[in-house]
């Protein structure tokens, strides 16, 4: 009821996808440890799997933003523009690393897998390829762990990206 008075953020495409790369900071996680734990029995390196999530985080990001939005220009637009925001962002941080390449196979390697109808949803094959790159055939307990992480990040991008009036 409230969310029928409240008034949108006015934002330019460009404006949105800043907004939407920020959440990837935003978004640490703290917890990758406690993932490590939860995980006992798989020996999972802690930096790998740090990466591996900010990687899920990126794709969730970009995910919960493409749902949010109709389709059209708009939304064609907004993930132009956070793909190339990405790209700036690494390039600076990261110059002549492989961390472009490694991005893009995996955002269309998780693209493929939530396109890819099955009777658990998105989250079930999305956590599948989260397994896979943390070298551990689907693992019950780490597809699980990345469902659930991809699932709340869709949410929360989504209600922000539709708390935005992108022009």
């Amino acid at each position: 009821m409230f969310g029928l008075f409240r008034k949108r953020i006015k934002l330019t495409v460009d404006e949105a996808a800043m907004a939407l790369l920020g959440l990837i900071e935003g978004l640490d996680d703290p917890d990758a440890d406690q993932c490590l734990h939860t995980l006992d029995e798989a020996p999972l390196d802690s930096e790998m799997l740090r990466g591996e999530l900010t990687y899920l985080r990126v794709f969730s990001i970009e995910y919960g933003a493409w749902l949010a939005l109709k389709q059209g220009t708009v939304r064609e637009s907004l993930i132009t523009a956070f793909r190339s925001q990405l790209r700036g962002a690494i390039e600076r941080a990261v110059p002549g690393s492989t961390m472009l390449q490694d991005t893009k196979s995996r955002l269309d390697a998780y693209w493929s897998a939530a396109n890819t109808p099955h009777q658990k949803g998105p989250a079930w094959n999305v956590g599948k390829v989260f397994s896979q790159y943390c070298g551990e055939q689907h693992d019950a307990m780490l597809v699980l762990q990345a469902g659930v992480r991809f699932t709340g990040t869709v949410k929360a991008v989504s209600e922000f990206v539709r708390s935005m009036r992108i022009t």
